[in-house]
């Protein structure tokens, strides 16, 4: 008789030394299996693995309609896990998930946006460490170049993607027009209207024409004349954010 207690000991085993995951994923493994354990047994229902059906799964998951839905997916997924496991194995023969059709839905928040305070606390905090470094040293490109960035992502309202892959010849510094290709390659046009914003676009772009061309006309670049990433942007402002002492915003996350 193969129980479900020695089914979930060999399949932790294969998780830490064959799979290598991580200690904190193997807790929760087993604690979501112990969960599991505890209400078989205490429905009286017998923990042999083959007699585990869709019928106990089913009540299980009732059971844990209490919990919060990113809890209850969680714990599917660690049940999934371990019956792909079995099955895999032979120790049985159809993992009972398989065919059980299981929809959890998360209740959707706005995420939370930045008030005029938090933005104006962010644009100052970029421009006194321009205003602070040496206009020869790299640390001041650096600066100038992470103004440019949040003056191009609050001005445009583009996604970060859509930021890090704008060419110098989709913005036109004299009439302020912007050509972003966003999802599906489709086209928008934005009008930047703050002359501040233009101004601060062309000193970048002077200081750093040769850099800019180098990269095949990429507008933002890092310090080894590549196109600045995706990744790069958001460390930008993770770090800005740090600085000013503000709550990371949600717009950092777009992608």
């Amino acid at each position: 008789m193969y129980l479900l207690e020695e089914a979930i000991l060999e399949f932790l085993h294969h998780c830490r030394y064959e799979k290598n995951l991580s200690p904190k994923t193997l807790q929760f493994y087993h604690i979501d299996l112990l969960q599991l354990q505890k209400f078989l047994q205490r429905e009286k229902h017998s923990t042999e693995i083959k007699a585990i059906t869709k019928v106990e799964l089913r009540g299980y998951l009732e059971h844990l309609s209490s919990l919060k839905p990113k809890s209850v997916k969680r714990k599917v997924a660690t049940l999934k896990a371990m019956f792909n496991y079995l099955e895999f194995e032979d120790k049985i023969d159809l993992n009972p998930l398989r065919k059980m059709r299981i929809k959890i839905k998360e209740p959707f928040q706005l995420p939370r946006a930045l008030n005029i305070e938090e933005i104006t606390s962010l644009f100052k905090t970029a421009y006194l460490e321009l205003r602070e470094k040496d206009p020869s040293s790299y640390a001041f490109f650096e600066a100038l170049r992470n103004v440019v960035v949040i003056e191009l992502l609050f001005s445009t309202g583009a996604r970060v993607s859509e930021i890090a892959g704008l060419k110098s010849d989709c913005i036109n510094l004299h009439t302020g027009v912007v050509s972003i290709k966003g999802k599906g390659n489709k086209e928008r046009i934005i009008q930047i209207c703050n002359p501040n914003t233009l101004k601060i676009l062309s000193d970048y772009a002077q200081r750093f024409q040769e850099q800019i061309k180098n990269t095949e006309n990429h507008f933002l670049v890092n310090r080894f004349g590549n196109p600045l990433s995706d990744q790069s942007i958001r460390g930008i402002i993770k770090k800005l954010v740090e600085q000013a002492h503000l709550l990371k915003p949600s717009w950092v996350l777009r992608s």
